[in-house]
């Protein structure tokens, strides 16, 4: 898969899902940890810029990502 398909994944894992672990994208699409943190910047750019009330969040006591609405919170 290409970089543009992963961050696709990511997006639409975070989207239906709600939540998403690094480890499983690292060891499914054999992406580095440096990688890995390329495309989540990348996603949390784009929702700076076309969907504000979104944040993607990282929780560290469940050890994932997921999205945020921050109109609600």
């Amino acid at each position: 898969m290409n970089k543009c398909d992963i961050v696709l994944v990511i997006f639409y894992t975070l989207l239906k899902e709600k939540r998403l672990k690094k480890e499983d994208i690292m060891s499914e699409y054999e992406v580095s940890n440096a990688t890995f943190a390329r495309y989540i910047a990348e996603i949390r750019d784009f929702l700076l810029e076309k969907e504000p009330a979104l944040e993607l969040t990282y929780s560290r006591t469940k050890k994932q990502y997921f999205l945020k609405d921050i109109k609600r919170d």
